[in-house]
This record gives structure tokens, sequence and C-alpha cells, in this order.
């Protein structure tokens, strides 16, 4: 029996050539077929017809992932853009991101992640750049801010934390650019977020984006001109989650609205009075989900030996203090640092009685 040497498809060097490099049609691409010991070719018209040449999209799933691995992050985004079935098998690789760096400016945006930066600019009628490695490109009749959003919006899909800095000051329609295309998925699912210097509205309207069974950690730095706090409450997010920090300035009788997480972390308050620790100590500390709090308030407002005895009647040290409280259930450490302007107070579990 005459031996056949098999056609082999070039696809498979030909997809670490995806997107730019080579026309699609030639994944398609064979070797011709010879029999052993001849320099004739024998592929006639009857068995080119007959033939079923491989291509990229019915490789062997294991085959295309090495292939993918190849590319670069500008590749995969491009070629999810070719056909359904490509962005499906793109999609279904991953691009495992462990963290997604979002820097909102007022005429760039910038993507940051696995130490790689995509910066997006404004070019001549109404086209954008897009610079990646050194590497510009030019997306013809669209803006910048759009590009970048669309391209985030898929990025997204694939992290497990997402930090967003806003620094477009007045540049409100960059916001509102990112809102109108993310508001048509409401579903991402990353376990952690980070917003900065966003104003409390602007936080209202972004965290919905996130999928809120899926979302674990909040983290709210820099917010301005809060506004009516209790309203991020009613927020599924907010309810779900079980980490938040807020880095902003918020009034100590909001401090109820954090008892149901696990941990969280309030970096400045503007006075904690003894019932605010009485309401911890009362309702907080009882619940078996609470693991640990750390807050920071102003020296001027607070006596810090009224906050000791809510914990232990008998107080009568300093100001700075670690106590063993115990419920009868749980035991916790509670300590309070002090520092030039302010107190720490730092509540954590610890063995149970």
């Amino acid at each position: 029996m005459t031996d056949i040497t098999v056609g082999i498809t070039v696809g498979i060097i030909v997809g670490i050539w995806l997107v730019g490099k080579l026309p699609w049609h030639c994944l398609g691409a064979t070797i011709p077929i010879r029999h052993k010991g001849s320099s004739r070719d024998i592929a006639p018209k009857t068995h080119q017809k007959n033939l079923v040449l491989p291509t990229f999209l019915n490789m062997p799933l294991n085959i295309a992932n090495l292939v993918l691995e190849k590319m670069e992050l500008k590749d995969l985004l491009k070629a999810r853009k070719v056909c359904r079935s490509l962005r499906t098998a793109v999609d279904k690789f991953g691009l495992r991101f462990d963290q997604i760096n979002l820097f909102l400016g007022r005429d760039n945006v910038e993507i940051c992640m696995r130490g790689t930066t995509i910066r997006y600019t404004t070019a001549a009628n109404g086209n954008s750049n897009v610079t990646h490695n050194g590497q510009k490109t030019i997306i013809a009749e669209e803006n910048f801010v759009e590009r970048a959003a669309k391209d985030f919006k898929i990025l997204s899909k694939h992290a497990r934390k997402i930090d967003i800095r806003n620094f477009t000051e007045n540049r409100r329609d960059i916001i509102k650019t990112f809102n109108e295309i993310w508001n048509t998925e409401k579903c991402i699912l990353v376990k952690e977020i980070r917003l900065r210097h966003f104003s409390f509205d602007e936080v209202l309207t972004n965290l919905p984006w996130f999928n809120a069974k899926k979302l674990k950690t909040i983290e709210l730095n820099w917010m301005k001109s809060i506004d009516r706090f209790e309203r991020i409450t009613q927020l599924e997010q907010w309810k779900n989650a079980e980490v938040v920090k807020i880095g902003s300035k918020i009034a100590s009788i909001m401090i109820v609205h954090f008892f149901h997480f696990k941990c969280f972390t309030i970096n400045h308050i503007d006075e904690f009075p003894a019932q605010a620790a009485i309401q911890m100590r009362d309702d907080l500390l009882r619940r078996s989900t609470f693991q640990s709090c750390y807050i920071i308030f102003y020296k001027s407002k607070t006596n810090p030996i009224e906050i000791a005895k809510v914990f232990k009647p008998d107080y009568t040290g300093e100001n700075v203090f670690n106590i063993e409280y115990s419920n009868g259930n749980d035991k916790f450490d509670i300590s309070l640092q002090e520092f030039s302007y302010y107190f720490l107070l730092n509540m954590n579990r610890s063995l149970s009685v």
C-alpha cells in the first residue's frame, strides 16, 4: 500500500499572524500531496474538491489556544472583530487579567494591564490614535473615547479587579460616553472595583455597571460632593459586597450602614462619639459575619477614654489603648492609635470563647 503524505495546514503558523499580517484566506493553504518516493504532485482537481481544509476556527481547542497565547493584546482585540466565531474563540480562551487600570484624562484615555499600556488620543477629522508598544494606529471615524470605552468593556470581562481614575476635570462628556456604552452591559463580572476622583453622583451611576452577585470588594477614594450618603446603601452592589473601603469624609451616623460587611475601612469621619462605639458593640460585634474594621477620625471632637469605657467600663488608662473585649460568644481585639491630627480605631475578631 502506497503511503501518502497528508496535506498539512499552515494555519498554526499563520495563526500567530492572525491580525494584520496575512489575508484570512491564507489559513486554508496546504502543502501539495505527493506519493512516497515520487516528485510528482498528485493533487488532481477531484481530490481538491473533496478535501476539507482545516482552518484556525476548526482546529482542536488545545492547538487554537497555543496560537492565541502567542498573540499580543492588541491583536486579540482585533481578532475579536473579524467574525462571531473568532470573537467566541478569543472570549473562551480568556484574556485573564488580574487587574486592569483605566486612566481617564482630559485629552486621552489609557488602559493598563500586564505591564503594558494602550493609549487613546484624538486625531484629525474625528479619527482616533491608538498607541500600543510604540506603534500608533489610526481608527477612522471614531472618537477616541468611544474606542477606549468599547475596548475597555471587552477587557473588563476578563479581569478580577478594575481600578478607574478620573482626571477629566470638567470634561463630563468623557464620563457620559463611558456611561452610554457601559449601560448596554450592566453585568461586568469582576470581584473588586476601585473608583477614584469621581463625584458621588457618578459613583451612584457607575456601580450598577458591575454584577452585584460577583462583586465582593468596593473601594471609593476621593469622592467629591457627597450628598445624602445613604443613597448608596440602596444599591445591590453595596448590599451584597463583603469588603468596603471609603477614602472620603462621611458623617459618623453613617457607620451603621457598614455593619453588614465582613471588613470595612473608613478613612475620614468628622467625629466618633461614644454612641457610635455603643452601636458597634451592641450590633456589629454580635454579627457572625464581621471580621475587622479600621476607622480614622479627627482628634478635636473625640474623647478616647469614653470610647475605651464602652468596651471596658473600668478603664482608666491613656488615650492610646489595646483592649480585649468579649461579648460571651466571641473575642475582639480593639485598639486606638494616636497620630498628629487623628485617631485610628481598629477592631479585629480573635478566637471564639
